[in-house]
């Protein structure tokens, strides 16, 4: 098993030092970058704001902002 582990970790450290810097890995190993402005990009869908998931986000938001304060201690939570 030890061999397998090094003779894998060996292919990887040349294949590695054969290609180009990874990014991200979107972009992994792609030397070529092309500087496309943002007006030009076409989103797939247009935006719209929904004022229920907003209002549902905000909710959430503040119920997880207590919970912290709680577990932390902060208002008589679990450490005190």
């Amino acid at each position: 098993m030890l061999k397998f582990i090094t003779i894998l970790s060996s292919k990887f450290v040349s294949i590695a030092k054969n290609s180009a810097k990874m990014t991200s890995i979107h972009s992994a190993y792609k030397e070529e970058v092309h500087d496309i402005p943002m007006s030009v990009i076409i989103r797939p869908f247009i935006p719209e704001l929904d004022e229920n998931k907003v209002q549902s986000l905000m909710e959430t938001i503040k119920v997880l902002g207590k919970a912290n304060q709680l577990i932390r201690g902060n208002v008589g939570g679990l450490d005190d």
